[in-house]
């Protein structure tokens, strides 16, 4: 047997290569689809971190909303307690008023007598002028007398004006409030139903990207098994071929040996009858065998 009997054929092996290529394919895939499977975990977790830092805004709100709008509620029914204790007042002072002769803001009648004695102490008028000065003067502080009931509604209605203002204020400034947190409640809801809708979405291209996984995953495994075993199956049939051509070669090579050994017994019978040796006697004699091929 040669050693070109000894090699396999080529249609033993034709189909190791393509298998070799087929399985790193195989192991591209696979390798490919786990990360993407990885690459997805690391985007929905950072997602679920999103959605958490939305809870803890929430959750660390000063005030709840149900507390700004009590407020809010509050300072708006002590406007409307104000203003109907205001009107009660502005009636009181028309009542007031009608019963006055000549009805007239306290203020201005002071005001006026202000102006009178001062005419009387800058400007030296004669005695009947300041006898007229003094009698207006007279006349204006019992006007003034008359209108002290009058006056102490205009200073009620004073400071219960400034407090409408203050409550409707501190109203207008928790409805700013309210109206802020709901807005920010309002995209905060919209932002985690977004990411919430995101993360499914997500989810199930990690689950695909898992399955595509394990289906690469199991045919790479089938396809090694295979080309493992052919190996083997290969290895196998070579050591048997190997031990074949190396039994052939020692039968030759017996039979070499044999073949030998008559050429020098034949000599040896020819050189003890004193025959003329050949030159194949000469080698066959000498021990040497003549090159072949095997």
């Amino acid at each position: 047997m040669t050693d070109a009997e000894v090699k396999q054929s080529p249609e033993q092996n034709k189909d190791l290569p393509s298998l070799k290529s087929k399985l790193e394919e195989l192991r591209n895939k696979k390798e490919d689809w786990f990360k993407k499977k990885e690459d997805l975990k690391l985007d929905i977790a950072n997602l679920i971190k999103q959605i958490k830092g939305l809870k803890t805004k929430s959750d660390s709100s000063s005030k709840p909303i149900s507390e700004i709008k009590s407020e809010r509620d509050k300072c708006n029914n002590e406007v409307r307690e104000l203003i109907k204790n205001f009107k009660v007042l502005s009636k009181e002072k028309e009542e007031k008023l009608s019963k006055l002769k000549s009805p007239a803001d306290p203020a201005a009648i002071t005001a006026q007598i202000d102006r009178l004695e001062r005419r009387i102490e800058t400007e030296a008028p004669s005695f009947e002028k300041e006898k007229e000065l003094m009698k207006a003067i007279k006349s204006l502080r019992k006007q003034r007398d008359e209108t002290k009931g009058v006056s102490s509604v205009y200073d009620s209605m004073r400071k219960l004006s400034k407090q409408i203002d203050e409550a409707k204020m501190k109203a207008e400034g928790f409805h700013k409030q309210l109206t802020d947190r709901l807005k920010e409640n309002k995209k905060g809801y919209g932002d985690f139903m977004a990411l919430s809708k995101r993360i499914t979405d997500l989810k199930l291209e990690q689950e695909k990207a898992f399955e595509n996984f394990t289906k690469f995953k199991k045919e790479f495994s089938e396809l090694s098994k295979t080309l493992n075993d052919k190996l083997k199956e290969k290895q196998t049939e070579r050591k048997a071929q190997t031990k074949e051509f190396e039994g052939v070669k020692k039968v030759r090579k017996e039979q070499d040996e044999k073949l030998l050994k008559e050429k020098v017994d034949a000599v040896e019978e020819k050189l003890k009858k004193k025959r003329v040796l050949t030159t194949e006697d000469i080698i066959a004699f000498q021990g040497i065998q003549e090159p072949k091929d095997i």
